[in-house]
């Protein structure tokens, strides 16, 4: 409905805007739900480990609680994946 839009916006527009904050970071998949809370379940792929939490950072900044997913190295690269939930509490 109109709650989750308004909610996907939000949370998309956080997202975006703490990953163009970080070089060389690509958000190469992103699922939304927004039960029981927004959340975006992101794979981000970077080119070393050092990008990786540079790009947790900012999004931790933007005001997104952080849980770890797997994360690997292919072909030279980190793939990570993340679950975000809007707002920290």
């Amino acid at each position: 409905g109109a709650r989750q839009a308004s909610g996907f916006t939000a949370s998309f527009g956080r997202l975006q805007s703490a990953l163009t904050a970080v070089p060389n970071v690509r958000l190469e998949t992103m699922r939304y739900s927004d039960q029981p809370r927004p959340t975006l379940q992101v794979t981000l792929v970077t080119p070393d480990f050092s990008t990786l939490e540079l790009a947790r950072r900012a999004l931790s900044q933007a005001d997104f609680a952080l849980a770890e997913g797997t994360s690997e190295q292919a072909n030279g690269l980190i793939v990570n994946e993340l679950t975000l939930t809007a707002g920290r509490r």
